[in-house]
């Protein structure tokens, strides 16, 4: 009987601990979005951003060259671009860790002799980038430059991805070169 009473009582206190760590890891889940949020609403507005930035949910995306065509970005279009995937470190700093530029890719420490450095080609919605990534295309035009912003929830979530911490709000720097539908 007495083996009984205390298995019952390590099964409670073990059922309770569970119960209340997964309490903390939402709270925590939420609490670092909301964290993300505020930090890219704070870059946006420390890099006087503010007037010429869309936000769509939690996207936001700064078109700083308008393509001269009038070609809406949609989900199935073949687009081709350049880009710079960068960690967003803090309200004025991006920290880039991926890109298709050599020039940028030299300048940053990130050139790799297996890179070709050309523009990559993916279809909208079957891309197989970050889903804010993929979303913020939709937000362009064929021949637009842009960045876009977006919280982990878009990007890679929980995981640490290379040089990516886990739960970083990601910024991309995208150049478009061509749309085709």
């Amino acid at each position: 009987m007495r083996f009984f009473k205390h298995t019952f009582f390590v099964v409670t206190l073990a059922c309770a601990a569970a119960f209340i760590t997964s309490c903390g890891k939402e709270e925590t889940t939420t609490t670092s979005l909301v964290a993300q949020n505020t930090l890219i609403e704070s870059f946006v507005k420390t890099t006087k951003l503010t007037d010429s930035v869309e936000k769509s949910g939690d996207l936001w995306c700064n078109r700083f060259v308008k393509g001269a065509n009038s070609t809406k970005i949609q989900v199935g279009d073949e687009v081709t671009f350049y880009y710079i995937l960068s960690v967003v470190k803090d309200a004025t700093t991006l920290e880039p860790y991926a890109t298709n530029i050599e020039s940028v890719a030299k300048a940053k420490a990130l050139a790799n002799p297996f890179s070709k450095y050309e523009p990559i080609t993916v279809v909208v919605g079957k891309s197989g980038l970050p889903k804010g990534f993929d979303l913020g295309l939709r937000l362009l035009y064929d021949g637009d430059a842009a960045q876009i912003l977006f919280p982990s929830t878009y990007g890679y979530g929980a995981s640490d991805i290379g040089a990516v911490p886990a739960n970083s709000a990601i910024g991309v720097r995208v150049y478009i070169s061509k749309v085709e539908r």
